[in-house]
């Protein structure tokens, strides 16, 4: 392939890119119809986040295969849409789905790095404040909004989502997050690390609707840190 063909390649991947609502790893750029149906879709698992199954089970397939076409093709009504057909497992998958497929980077490639790096012997809260530090200062408009659902969606289903009155509460969507979280990267790779930093992220998310707050958690997570690293390793 010729150096100027290559050049052309890098420039169109670059200006899809630039056109994409979404960040993305992929070729194929997000448009705005398609961001906003995919916002409907977290909204409407936000009010039915205790639907037992949800982002476990499949349920059907051609409900499933139906709300991932409407994704695709930007369905503007899409909140009624799922109200009306009353498929909450089938969207979640749609939607994780349309996530995986289009290599959408729901966060920042900096809170991405920080999350997949080696924290060994940092706490795991600090590394989770300091992602979402990064995404309220890296992140705007529709990237901003999408982030921002969807982290406090994985709250709500972190603190409400799963139990029957008689199960014991066994926190699992860190684990189911993973491959959404992490676009184009291997997700078993230090999986057990990636889904710790995830669930402290998931629990702070709140914060994000408050900077100063969040600034402030940071500031003093990071001198405890300083501090205990001090007195483990004393000049």
């Amino acid at each position: 392939m010729s150096p100027v063909w290559n050049q052309l390649r890098k420039r169109l991947k670059l200006y899809k890119k630039k056109k994409s609502i979404l960040e993305t790893l992929g070729h194929k750029a997000i448009k705005e119809k398609q961001a906003r149906a995919l916002l409907q879709c977290v909204s409407y698992l936000t009010d039915n986040i205790s639907f037992f199954g949800l982002f476990l089970s499949t349920g059907s397939l051609e409900h499933l295969d139906r709300i991932y076409n409407k994704i695709e093709s930007g369905h503007v009504q899409m909140y009624d849409y799922l109200e009306q057909q009353s498929a909450p497992r089938e969207c979640a998958m749609a939607m994780h789905r349309f996530i995986r497929t289009h290599k959408i980077s729901i966060l920042p490639e900096r809170a991405l790095n920080l999350l997949c790096a080696r924290n060994f012997g940092i706490p795991q809260r600090l590394v989770a404040l300091d992602a979402l530090n990064l995404l309220q200062h890296e992140s705007s408009g529709m990237r901003w909004q999408f982030a921002r659902a969807y982290l406090l969606m994985m709250q709500q289903l972190t603190l409400r989502g799963y139990l029957t009155p008689h199960e014991i509460r066994i926190v699992i969507s860190p684990y189911l997050a993973v491959p959404a979280m992490f676009p184009g990267r291997s997700s078993l790779h230090n999986v057990a690390s990636k889904s710790a930093a995830l669930l402290e992220m998931f629990l702070n998310a709140h914060l994000l609707d408050d900077p100063q707050t969040l600034s402030a958690e940071l500031a003093k997570e990071t001198v405890k840190f300083r501090l205990r690293w001090r007195r483990m390793n004393p000049p």
